[in-house]
Order: structure tokens, then C-alpha cells, then sequence
């Protein structure tokens, strides 16, 4: 059983922090959105594929550049590529993760060329596709001692 001079004295450290600070309330909403939904904070661009030359072949994507438009660096990044057919009927997915890292504001190339991306392989025919992350970890920075 807490005693009632312990609540009371908890209640008016509380009070004494005085009202939120709006820029630590937005880093926190920041920081929650990007774990919760990363896609919003990590667009991707120039994509490369193998069997881009169509038909039912495999299908894998080897490369990408991710951009962390966060305030937060990021890292251990994984989720699906999802692959949709000619009529952009959804084929599949395959999973794919990230090694290293992306500092806050900054983008990175991942290859399956130099293993920092893996990726899986689709066989069909497919057209469109989809990045969805799934994934992320926040990358602390490191503290001196």
C-alpha cells in the first residue's frame, strides 16, 4: 500500500514540471510515428530489379535508395516488396532487410551487390510494386564517457 504522503508528494513534483514542452512533445509524436509507421518517414527511389525484362521469371529487388526524412537515424530496417500483376492484381511479396544504418535527413543506396540488402525472389509476371516497411530500429547515438 503506497502511503498517502508519498502520492501527495508525487503529485506536486508533477505539478511543479509545469505544462509539456511543445518541441519534446513533437520529437515524441515523431519518434512513436516512425516505429509505429516508418513508409512515412523512409521514401524510397531508384529501384533496381532482376527479370525487369517481363515475363514469368524471378523477380527480386537488388537495389534501392532509402531517404530518412526523420529527425532520428534509423537502422535494421526490413519488411516486403509487394508485387502487383498486369491488372494491378496483388501477385505477392517477399521480404527484404537493410544492413547499416541512415543518419537523420540523409539517404543510402543498399544493394544486394555489396550485402547490405537481402532480398527475396517472385516468380511471374509482375509490373508495379510496393516497398512497405515494416521494421525499424532507432539508432541512439553513442554517449563519451
Amino acid at each position: 500500500m503506497v502511503h498517502r504522503s508519498a502520492l501527495a508528494a508525487f503529485a506536486l513534483l508533477a505539478a511543479c514540471k509545469g505544462p509539456p514542452d511543445p518541441q519534446e512533445t513533437a520529437r515524441a509524436e515523431e519518434r512513436m510515428n516512425l516505429l509505429t509507421n516508418p513508409n512515412l518517414y523512409l521514401p524510397t527511389s531508384d529501384r533496381e530489379y532482376e527479370g525487369e525484362d517481363g515475363g514469368e521469371v524471378d523477380h527480386r529487388l537488388t537495389s534501392m535508395i532509402v531517404r530518412n526524412t526523420s529527425h532520428f537515424a534509423v537502422g535494421d530496417l526490413a519488411g516486403d516488396v509487394v508485387w502487383y500483376g498486369e491488372q494491378d492484381q496483388r501477385l505477392g511479396s517477399t521480404p527484404f532487410s537493410l544492413v547499416g544504418s541512415i543518419p537523420a535527413g540523409e539517404a543510402r543506396r543498399f544493394s544486394t551487390a555489396d550485402a547490405t540488402m537481402q532480398s527475396g525472389k517472385l516468380h511471374g509476371v509482375a509490373g508495379a510494386v510496393q516497398v512497405v516497411f515494416a521494421q525499424v530500429k532507432l539508432v541512439e547515438a553513442q554517449k563519451r564517457l
